[in-house]
């Protein structure tokens, strides 16, 4: 009987030892697959943050890119415009003082135009001034020459 307590008390031991070491490894390599997990996962993570930023460098550089042959175009229009913008004021300061000039040059022919109207309407009045003395003369000359008539005497122009 003490053998078999004994023998009892070695299996025990040999059982607890052949418990604890598979529970002693189990932690030990669950502890390092843990932390071999996580330097995995952390550099996957650097690295899709890195591809992340990168993406975001190569969209920045290809709106940049857009921007600037949007700003290059939009530039050209700009000069385009503007020097046309600048014909066109050109333009528009000669048909000004052209328009001034023509405007001058209207003055002075309806100046010159009143002037001649005016002569116009003097030479007119003149000549009905004229025309009713004509008249007069001509009904004084009726009435002498029928008087020279009743008188007797004779003139050519009667």
């Amino acid at each position: 009987m003490i053998r078999w307590i004994a023998l009892k008390k070695d299996v025990n031991k040999v059982l607890l030892f052949l418990l604890v070491v598979p529970l002693v490894l189990y932690a030990i390599l669950s502890a390092y697959y843990e932390s071999r997990l996580k330097d995995i996962e952390m550099k996957y993570m650097e690295n899709a943050a890195g591809n992340v930023v990168f993406s975001r460098i190569n969209e920045t550089i290809k709106s940049n890119a857009a921007l600037k042959s949007d700003k290059e175009s939009l530039e050209r229009g700009y000069y385009e415009l503007k020097s046309s913008n600048e014909e066109l004021n050109n333009k528009n300061q000669k048909l000004l003082s052209e328009a001034n000039s023509l405007k001058s040059e209207i003055e002075s022919l309806k100046d010159k135009f009143d002037t001649l109207l005016e002569r116009f309407q003097q030479v007119q009045n003149a000549l009905i001034s004229a025309n009713d003395k004509n008249a007069k003369l001509s009904g004084k000359v009726s009435e002498l020459c029928a008087k020279l008539k009743e008188a007797g005497g004779k003139d050519e122009k009667c």
